[in-house]
């Protein structure tokens, strides 16, 4: 099996295609974010609970504040 084909069938590409055809499918912008979120969170990115809400509520508040829909 060649490099490409290694870096192919690693997680990270898939969590990464997965959030490509996600993004093509043209959600909207808050949803889209959200789904970031949820991709960190999976991958304990924030690193406890009360990270990931603290996160999930400045999101909250930056989608607001943007008038995202």
């Amino acid at each position: 099996m060649n490099t490409q084909d290694r870096i192919r069938n690693r997680q990270s590409y898939k969590e990464f295609s997965g959030l490509l055809k996600f993004y093509n499918k043209n959600p909207k912008p808050s949803t889209f974010l959200k789904r970031i979120h949820a991709t960190i969170d999976r991958h304990n990115g924030f690193r406890s609970e009360t990270n990931s809400y603290y996160a999930m509520e400045s999101l909250k508040q930056l989608i607001q504040d943007k008038g995202l829909r």
